[in-house]
């Protein structure tokens, strides 16, 4: 059992160990990670939807937001501090890769916990307590604009003031953002079924 903000929950942990031996030296390792995570229903537009949250970061709660950190590397790259993970519709995603965090922006059931999600096309102010027993959605007022992106199958997280979003589209549909600026984390197109036109002779 653990402790979140004063309230207790049951929790689990995975405990993995690791041993490396060669001609020159031995190496062991050992890790803790969480195994534990939220599961319900919440109702969206009159909608149930499955719903589930992952204390992913595996420090024992359920509402921490994924930031992005202040210093670029030395490589020039920027890298996001990931907090938790909130499923949404996942029973048809393939085992384990709806949370693989080499590519955050390939699942549509997938979303950072963070001020704003986006779902359906629409923005909802994301509320959840610490021990992850109480989550609201609540429509966002917030103005919006749209993105677009020469491709079909576009999935991208971007960045601002306001968190970080997942967002879809492409050429044949733009994808929508709240109103603000924002900077492109990540990305994957998805050519999933592309067939190119055969050129005419």
């Amino acid at each position: 059992a653990t402790e979140a903000d004063g309230t207790k929950m049951d929790y689990a942990f995975s405990f993995r160990v690791q041993l490396q031996i060669t001609d020159r030296f031995t190496y062991a390792s050992a890790s803790l990670s969480a195994a534990a995570y939220r599961e319900g229903e919440i109702t969206l537009d009159g909608k149930k939807r499955q719903i589930a949250l992952v204390d992913y970061n595996s420090n024992g709660r359920f509402d921490d937001k994924m930031t992005i950190r202040d210093a670029r590397s030395t490589d020039g790259k920027i890298y996001p501090s990931y907090g938790d993970v909130l499923l949404l519709d996942y029973a048809d995603a393939a085992s384990g890769a709806y949370l693989s965090s080499y590519d955050p922006a390939i699942r549509a059931c997938r979303h950072q916990v963070s001020e704003l999600v986006g779902i359906d096309g629409r923005f909802y102010e994301l509320e959840i307590s610490p021990a992850g027993d109480k989550l609201s959605l609540v429509p966002s007022s917030a103005p919006t604009g749209k993105v677009t992106n020469p491709n079909d199958g576009f999935r991208a997280m971007v960045y601002g003031d306001r968190g970080v979003l997942s967002i879809a589209g492409g050429k044949s549909e733009p994808a929508v953002l709240p109103e603000g600026e924002w900077k492109l984390l990540t990305y994957t197109i998805d050519r999933t079924g592309y067939e190119p036109k055969e050129e005419e002779e």
